[in-house]
């Protein structure tokens, strides 16, 4: 027992020492981030967000900082004291994008007071509370479904849930903590939470941080939006090259959103390889190591601990069911958000507000329902998660009303479909890109600057 605790404590020296390595070979570097062409240098800064700054190092936060943090956080920015401790290079000109516009600015200030009269009303604590039993149920349900499935051999329905239970878990764990929504400051947890992206998918965090968070959510719906170009196969923006399967697209959409997550499982792998030596945060030692655990474990979920339960190639419907089912599930979930009858497509960002262009390119389902947004983590309120992304996501029923009531004083359009109307306005969208003109005009080819408050 004596030899067993000493050895206890080797372990746990080597360890800190490994900590004590890495944090201060960290801090020799400098950390630069870049916010409305301004450069400031974070190595000394301590975020009270956590960690969650470092994903920005080496790239344009703009979009980031702005739709995350409160308009006081904006003005600090600003001041002398600030500019002279951090920044360190400034250049000529401002944002390609407004965000002092008089909507974005009310929608701060409201969800400022909201807040304000939250903490007023209920504590403090009641939010770690919610997001607490809110996250460790889909954890919880993830560990089940799969224990499930395993006992029950792999059979049909058991697979099936999986699937979905595990796309659902990653959208209310990964999603909202990788925008800052769940524990920022506990950066353990958060790290678990990023990761169940790959621990339940085999996707890659950096690829999704670079993709999402800085290019989707900066571009949305424009020509530069990576979500418009996830495959040859499809056309997801009237200015991309017309080929002549895209007018079947609206038939054989749901095969390929079968599919997506298997070959994201590769497509990411590559990603990440190429990426390697990239000085960008996303590519930080700390989520390539992270990322390359997490594949592991994907591996020995997905694929190992079948093979050895179920036996090969009795392990191979099963295996298969759940990611196309759970791929489906996840691709829908995601889709029918930006693609829809009367979306704002847009050529680029510049000069136009980014609040009004997340609203317009944006709809919402299953508005205010507390059910609907814990069934698909809050992406049935996407007019309030891209207003708000760090907004932890039970909050979002909440304000929706209040969101909508803004966009109408301001003359932007709500848009708010059921669930029903909006797939099927999704399939007759796919099918009028598929067919569709640069020039046919859609919104915003032509038809959008009048809208925008510059």
């Amino acid at each position: 027992k004596i030899n067993f605790f000493i050895k206890q404590i080797h372990m746990l020296s080597y360890i800190r020492k490994i900590y004590e390595y890495y944090n201060s070979s960290s801090k020799k570097e400098k950390h630069q981030i870049t916010i409305n062409n301004n450069s400031y240098d974070i190595s000394e800064y301590n975020h009270p967000g956590g960690s969650i700054i470092l994903d920005a190092i080496n790239n344009d936060a703009t979009n980031i900082f702005y739709s995350i943090h409160p308009k006081y956080v904006w003005d600090l920015i600003e001041k002398p004291s600030f500019k002279k401790k951090y920044q360190i290079s400034s250049q000529e000109g401002s944002s390609q994008q407004i965000f002092n516009d008089d909507f974005y600015l009310e929608c701060k200030q409201y969800l400022q007071n909201y807040k304000i009269q939250w903490e007023q009303k209920y504590g403090i604590y009641l939010d770690t509370l919610i997001v607490s039993l809110w996250t460790s149920s889909w954890l919880i349900l993830t560990v089940i479904s799969y224990l499930t499935m395993l006992h029950y051999h792999g059979n049909f329905l058991p697979s099936i849930m999986l699937g979905i239970i595990w796309s659902m878990g990653i959208f209310n764990t990964m999603h909202p903590s990788m925008h800052g929504g769940l524990f920022n400051r506990c950066t353990p947890i958060k790290l678990v939470l990023d990761n169940t992206y790959t621990i339940f998918s085999g996707s890659a965090v950096p690829r999704w941080i670079d993709n999402h968070n800085f290019q989707h959510h900066g571009n949305t719906n424009t020509e530069y939006d990576p979500d418009k170009h996830t495959t040859p196969f499809l056309r997801l923006h009237p200015l991309q090259p017309k080929k002549w399967w895209y007018r079947y697209q609206s038939i054989y959409f749901p095969i390929l959103a079968c599919i997506n997550t298997l070959t994201n499982q590769l497509k990411h792998l590559k990603y990440v390889l190429n990426k390697k030596g990239n000085k960008k945060g996303n590519m930080r030692p700390t989520r390539l190591y992270n990322y390359y655990f997490s594949l592991c474990l994907w591996i020995i979920l997905a694929y190992l601990i079948p093979i050895y339960k179920l036996g090969f190639p009795q392990c191979i419907p099963p295996c298969f069911i759940f990611q196309m089912t759970g791929s489906f599930w996840a691709t829908y979930n995601i889709v029918i958000n930006h693609i829809f009858e009367g979306v704002y497509t847009y050529t680029n960002n510049i000069g136009k507000s980014f609040a009004q262009r997340q609203v317009l390119s944006s709809c919402n389902h299953s508005t205010g329902s507390m059910i609907a947004t814990y069934l698909t983590g809050g992406l049935n309120h996407q007019i309030e998660h891209h207003l708000f992304p760090s907004l932890p996501i039970h909050h979002y029923p909440l304000i929706s009303k209040d969101i909508e009531r803004i966009c109408k004083k301001h003359k932007i359009k709500y848009n708010s479909k059921n669930i029903v109307s909006l797939l099927i306005s999704v399939h007759a969208t796919l099918k009028l890109y598929g067919t569709c003109e640069p020039n046919s005009g859609l919104p915003d080819l032509g038809d959008y600057n009048h809208l925008m408050d510059t």
